[in-house]
């Protein structure tokens, strides 16, 4: 009888690594270090690090770890506008479902994408759902809309 803990160890939670073809699928449990002497070889750039990032399996979601001592990761969300930009010494959580990893060694540069391979989408948000004051909750999609003039109804406000 298989153990029930494997059966669910992969299931939804997987994330796959891709650099130049090269694809890495990573497992709950697994890690990956990249850089110039790594699991993953980036470049053998003397201006590279060694280990300059690991992505790691925490508290039931995937981290990346900027290993490093003077390159910054950038983790751009592939879907949309936002991105992380991750200091020497910083982890940070995969938030986004598909993301290129980019950073600059010796004026090179290097773009590792990353796939969080989930049961169910994470975390969004419906502007368009339903609301209490007249207007369905609907934000006119031509608008330009800052975090600062969001418009929120009356429940939202509470």
């Amino acid at each position: 009888m298989a153990d029930k803990r494997d059966d669910q160890r992969h299931v939804g939670h997987d994330l796959v690594v891709e650099f130049i073809g090269e694809e890495r699928l990573l497992s709950p449990g697994e890690e990956l270090t990249f850089g110039r002497s790594a699991d993953l070889v980036v470049d053998d750039n003397r201006y590279l690090h060694r280990l300059i990032g690991r992505f790691t399996w925490s508290n039931g979601m995937w981290w990346l770890v900027n290993t490093g001592s003077s390159i910054a990761l950038r983790l751009d969300d592939a879907d949309g506008p936002s991105y992380t930009r991750v200091a020497p010494g910083s982890t940070v959580p995969l938030s986004f479902e598909t993301a290129t990893l980019s950073f600059e060694a010796g004026g090179l540069p290097y773009e590792l994408r990353t796939e969080l391979l989930v049961d169910s989408p994470l975390l969004r948000v419906d502007v368009m759902g339903a609301g209490s004051d007249g207007t369905g909750g609907r934000v006119d999609p031509e608008a330009t809309t800052t975090a600062g003039s969001l418009p929120l109804n009356d429940e939202q406000r509470l």
